[in-house]
C-alpha cells in the first residue's frame, strides 16, 4: 500500500504538479469535513457552500500546485475566475442560510457577469487597471453584502460561530501585489481556515437548536399527558419557551369573559402580573385572535400590554402568539425580549406549533371539566 502511494506521488511529481502547501491541505481537509457533515445534515445552504469551497480550494491549488501545468495566460484566468465564482457561491450560501431572497436574485445575475469579466480581462486587457479594480471591488462588495446580511439576520443573539463567519468572509481576496503584500500571508491563511470552521460550527449549532426544539415539544407533550390541571401545563409551557428562546420573559394571558387576564409568567418581577391585570379585548386583539399567526412588535405597539410596564421590565420587543383552539380562542402567549431580534420563519413556525398544541390541550381540559 505504501509502495503504491509512493509510486503515485512520484507520478504526480513527474507531471510537474507541485506539492500542496499546508494551507492548501487545510482547505482540502475542511472540504472533506463539509462533505461528511452533508451526509448527516441535508441543508441547502451547506450544499451551495461545499460547491463554493471546492471552487475556492481549486483556485488556491491552481495558483500554486497546478500552475506549472496550465499554460499562460490561462493559469491566471483559472485562478481568478474560479475565485470569483467561489466568492459568489459562498456569499449565496450565506444568503440562503438567512433566507434573504432580496439579495439572492441579484447575486445570481452579478456573479456570472463578474466571472466572465475576470476571465476576459486577463485574456483581452491584462494591463487594464480600471477593469482589475472593477473585479476587485465587485467580489468584495458581494462578500461584504453577505456578511452584513448575516449580521442583520442574527442580531440580538449570542452566536460566536455566526460572528466568526461574518468577520472572515470579507477577508477572502485575490493576490494583487503590492497591495495584498502589506498584510502577512499567515493572517489571510488563518482567516480562510477559520471561515471553513465557522460554517461547520453554524451547521452544528442549527442541528443542536433543532434537537432542543424537539426536546421542548417532548416536554410539553409529557406535561399535557400527566397534568391534572391546565394551569400547571401552561406554566410549564411558559418556562420551556422562555428557556429555549433565551428571551427575558414569557407570560400567558387567558381569555375570560371578553377580557385577557395575565395568569402565568416567568422572568418578570412579582408585581408584573398584578400591574398587567385585566385588559379588554379591543378590535385589533379580536383580529389577532382570529388568525393564529405570530406577531413581532415593539414595546410601544404591544397592545394589550402597557408600555410603562414593559419598560419597567426592560422589555423592548414582544412576540405575540395567539393560542387558538378548534372552537374558540384561548388566550395570548407572549415572549418579551430585552433587545431587538430578527425572528426567522423557522422559529416563528415552531412557536406557532407550540401555541396550537397548548390551545388544543387547554380546550380538552375545559371539555373534561
Amino acid at each position: 500500500m505504501n509502495a503504491a502511494l509512493w509510486s503515485s506521488w512520484n507520478s504526480v511529481v513527474r507531471l510537474g504538479i507541485a506539492k500542496p502547501t499546508a494551507a492548501e491541505l487545510a482547505l482540502l481537509i475542511l472540504l472533506g469535513a463539509s462533505l461528511l457533515a452533508l451526509r448527516a445534515f441535508r441543508e441547502s445552504y451547506l450544499k451551495i457552500w461545499i460547491v463554493g469551497w471546492a471552487a475556492f480550494a481549486g483556485s488556491r491549488l491552481a495558483e500554486h500546485s497546478f500552475a506549472a501545468k496550465i499554460p499562460a495566460p490561462f493559469d491566471v484566468v483559472t485562478v481568478q475566475a474560479s475565485f470569483v465564482l467561489a466568492a459568489g457561491l459562498l456569499a449565496g450560501a450565506v444568503l440562503v442560510y438567512v433566507r434573504n431572497r432580496d439579495l439572492i436574485i441579484p447575486l445570481a445575475v452579478i456573479t456570472p457577469v463578474l466571472v466572465g469579466l475576470s476571465g476576459a480581462r486577463v485574456l483581452l486587457w491584462p494591463d487594464s487597471l480600471p477593469l482589475r479594480v472593477a473585479v476587485e471591488v465587485g467580489y468584495r462588495i458581494i462578500l461584504l453584502a453577505a456578511s452584513i446580511a448575516l449580521l442583520r439576520a442574527r442580531r440580538g443573539r449570542w452566536e460566536p460561530s455566526t460572528w466568526l463567519l461574518a468577520l472572515c468572509l470579507p477577508c477572502l481576496h485575490l493576490s494583487w501585489s503590492p497591495f495584498t503584500d502589506r498584510v502577512p500571508a499567515a493572517a489571510f491563511i488563518a482567516a480562510e481556515i477559520a471561515l471553513g470552521i465557522a460554517m461547520l460550527l453554524v451547521v452544528f449549532d442549527q442541528s443542536r437548536m433543532r434537537a432542543k426544539r424537539l426536546a421542548v415539544v417532548q416536554v410539553l407533550t409529557g406535561n399535557i399527558v400527566s397534568a391534572q390541571q391546565y394551569g400547571n401545563m401552561v406554566q410549564s409551557a411558559v418556562d420551556e419557551l422562555q428557556r429555549l428562546t433565551g428571551v427575558r420573559a414569557s407570560w400567558f394571558r387567558l381569555l375570560e369573559g371578553g377580557h385577557l387576564v395575565a395568569t402565568h409568567a416567568v422572568g418578570v418581577s412579582p408585581d408584573f402580573l398584578r400591574d398587567a391585570g385585566f385588559t379588554e379585548v379591543s378590535d385589533d386583539l379580536s383580529k389577532l385572535l382570529e388568525k393564529p399567526e405570530p406577531r413581532v412588535t415593539k414595546r410601544d405597539a404591544a397592545s394589550p400590554e402597557s408600555a410603562e410596564c414593559l419598560e419597567l421590565e426592560k422589555i423592548r420587543q414582544v412576540v405575540m402568539l395567539p393560542v387558538v383552539g378548534k372552537k374558540a380562542p384561548i388566550g395570548l402567549l407572549m415572549l418579551g425580549n430585552s433587545g431587538s431580534r430578527l425572528w426567522t420563519s423557522e422559529e416563528l413556525d415552531f412557536l406557532q406549533t407550540c401555541a396550537l398544541q397548548l390551545a388544543i390541550a387547554v380546550e380538552n381540559f375545559r371539555l373534561l371539566e
